[in-house]
């Protein structure tokens, strides 16, 4: 499995052997999928949707500024959203809904663990450079906090799956 794999597959998970689509993640209700082959369809949508917005949005970060990165992602929401809103109506809404530990095993499981430490390594990398910026350069304090909060959180997280994987999950 890929990145983008791992990615998706933290959408979504089994309940009484039938899959359950959460595309919102934690914060949303869940929406159990009919058949296997409509699972594919959806799972390969989640996926090719990532796989076109995350490059895009840090491409024009990093081409652009990060501003204007940050402006792509309410097009992005409302595409997205539109698109879930007529994939919900032909789903029967879930009863339990996703957990983050559970989103977590399931994006562990798609990742190596060699994968999980490169990540790993290098969201801790980027909160100590965050840190510098933010030590060193006083008009650059907001990037390097946002920078410090969001890989931080990302260490985190990717800590929780490393941890997961080698017990087993």
């Amino acid at each position: 499995m890929g990145y983008f794999d791992a990615l998706a597959g933290g959408s979504f998970k089994q309940i009484d052997g039938r899959w359950v689509f959460y595309p919102w993640g934690v914060v949303g209700r869940g929406y159990v999928i009919p058949t296997e082959q409509r699972y594919v369809e959806i799972r390969s949508w989640v996926k090719r949707s990532l796989q076109l917005w995350l490059p895009l949005v840090v491409v024009m970060g990093i081409l652009v500024g990060w501003l204007y990165s940050f402006a792509l992602l309410p097009v992005f929401s409302l595409w997205y959203w539109s698109r879930v809103r007529r994939l919900a109506q032909e789903l029967e809404p879930a009863t339990q809904r996703l957990t983050v530990g559970e989103s977590y095993r399931a994006q562990a499981r798609g990742h190596s663990l060699p994968m999980l430490w490169l990540l790993e390594l290098g969201s801790v990398a980027f909160v100590v450079a965050g840190g510098v910026i933010f030590a060193l350069d006083p008009a650059q304090g907001l990037l390097g906090a946002v920078t410090v909060a969001f890989f931080g959180a990302c260490a985190v997280a990717i800590g929780f799956m490393i941890r997961a994987r080698l017990s087993g999950l």
